[in-house]
């Protein structure tokens, strides 16, 4: 719909120019339109849809009415953002830091995006159009780590949503997707909707079919994909007929471990799987699923079964248990992006590892010698492990380089790209002062806040003050209070800051 005179029309398709043409169908197309000459402005309203064209129209028709004007309609786009917005307030934080923090808290509100259209979508799983809402573009591989559970703090109405749209998924293509963008798409590896469906029902999410959500997730940690030893699977691979799930996990369950003759990124692959099957095992736990629970749990702990001693990092083997390169076997990343992938079992790392000083020698050893690299998701819990040993000192001391390093406001002020909001979302919480670590643990562990003061709008109707007076002036503030008890270790239960009040940072 527009507002002023069209004297000409047409499409182009690979450089090809069709008068007069109302529509084009392939790669490579467009479209024109030439207004009267002297035309200074057009309002013009446009409707899309999956659909079909008269739903387009339905949804013109709703959401930008005829009646509307350009401002009526720039007023209701900036009332529904400032509503997400306005639920963190911040004080003592300068005139960068804000327009940092709320260009992050923007970033993670938009995705996973909603594809359904008013009570309807077409799935691109099977090619139908169902009843219902629907949410897409979910980056799985980096957002289960922070995005996600960001979300079940600032946007709780559409948690239910977006894990029933995985869902979905699974009903109508048969496995839940890795990274569904619109479909099966064979990018990255693990099975990280695991992750995010066992959190939010961990952190009490319930609307959802509860049921056919375990269901689904249980299928990926033990049904292989078709013809498993068949194909050498690889993040990207080209589409072969079959949907990768967890590929090499034929090979996992026989050995304990994905073989680096059977497939790439075997290491990255048997840490990621032995992540999924804990979570899952939270879930199986809560259902009442003992036997599931036991046998996920002790695949939780797989990971020791690639730890070399004798180089003190994680390693691809072959089928025969001897060693391969240590370059070998990651995805997106070296030895050194993998070294502390154990999210599940931290106290067990630290075992591995030779203990507690040997550890923090080698998380020492991470940082100073720079081979963490912010921009690279599997690393975004390392500064946080150092609570695991009881030194919170040392994650507050280490937090602000990484956030003066990787969070600029300028062109290009994040390191790499956003990866659907987990980069925004690692500097949300890291600001506030906690994080979740492990999912499905129901636990964040404790950092340093960035500012003197924030408050934020919890699920229902709570209110969380986060108090860490003069915060620019000190380095650690170990004493850390909720609603005035002393907390006894550098983590906090989510179920705990749900209920609201004040959290305090301070020096002992």
């Amino acid at each position: 719909h527009y507002n002023a005179d069209i004297i000409d029309y047409g499409t182009y398709q690979d450089g090809n120019i069709n008068l007069a043409s109302p529509s084009a169908n392939g790669s490579h197309v467009g479209g024109y339109i030439v207004f009267k000459e002297g035309t200074q402005q057009v309002d013009l309203r446009i409707g899309s849809s999956f659909i079909s064209y008269e739903q387009a129209s339905y949804n013109l028709e709703k959401e930008i009415p005829t009646t509307a004007s350009f401002e009526d309609t720039k007023e209701k786009v900036k009332d529904s953002w400032n509503h997400y917005l306005s639920k963190v307030q911040l004080e003592g934080a300068s005139k960068d830091e804000l327009q940092i923090y709320y260009t992050a808290l923007f970033h993670t509100l938009q995705f996973p995006r909603e594809t359904s259209e008013h009570g309807k979508y077409f799935s691109a799983f099977d090619s139908k159009i169902h009843e219902g809402v629907s949410y897409n573009d979910y980056s799985l591989w980096d957002t289960f780590r922070a995005e996600h559970p960001w979300l079940q703090l600032i946007a709780p109405e559409r948690v239910n949503d977006m894990i029933q749209s995985l869902v979905q998924m699974y009903q109508e293509g048969g496995w839940l997707p890795k990274w569904p963008n619109p479909t099966y798409s064979n990018i990255m590896i693990g099975t990280h909707a695991d992750a995010v469906i066992a959190d939010a029902y961990i952190n009490g999410f319930r609307g959802y079919d509860v049921k056919t959500a375990y269901e689904a997730i249980r299928k990926n940690a033990y049904t292989p994909p078709a013809q498993d030893e068949a194909f050498r699977w690889k993040d990207r691979a080209p589409w072969n007929g079959h949907y990768e799930a967890r590929g090499g996990l034929t090979n996992y369950l026989k050995q304990g471990y994905v073989s680096e003759e059977k497939a790439n990124e075997s290491v990255s692959r048997t840490l990621e799987f032995a992540l999924d099957d804990y979570c899952i095992a939270q879930m199986a736990k809560a259902l009442g699923h003992k036997q599931d629970y036991k046998d996920l749990m002790k695949r939780a702990k797989n990971y020791v079964n690639l730890y070399n001693p004798e180089t003190g990092f994680f390693q691809a083997r072959n089928l025969d248990g001897s060693w391969c390169d240590d370059e070998k076997g990651m995805t997106e990343g070296a030895k050194w992006t993998y070294q502390f992938c154990v999210m599940q079992d931290v106290d067990g790392l630290i075992k591995l590892m030779g203990g507690r000083e040997s550890f923090l020698k080698k998380l020492d050893q991470n940082f100073d010698e720079k081979h963490y690299r912010h921009d690279n998701e599997p690393g975004h819990h390392y500064v946080y492990l150092y609570n695991y040993c009881n030194e919170l000192a040392k994650t507050q001391q280490r937090i602000p380089e990484i956030l003066a390093s990787n969070y600029k406001n300028q062109p290009d002020g994040l390191s790499g790209n956003d990866d659907c909001g987990q980069m925004s979302a690692w500097y949300l919480y890291t600001c506030l002062g906690f994080y979740p670590v492990t999912p499905a643990s129901g636990v964040y562990a404790l950092g340093i806040p960035n500012f003197d003061k924030a408050t934020i709008q919890l699920p229902n109707n709570k209110t969380l003050t986060i108090i860490a007076k003069n915060r620019k002036n000190y380095k650690t503030m170990t004493d850390v209070r909720l609603n005035g008890k002393k907390l006894s270790t550098p983590f906090i239960r989510i179920k705990d800051l749900l209920k609201g009040g004040i959290l305090e940072f301070s020096q002992p």
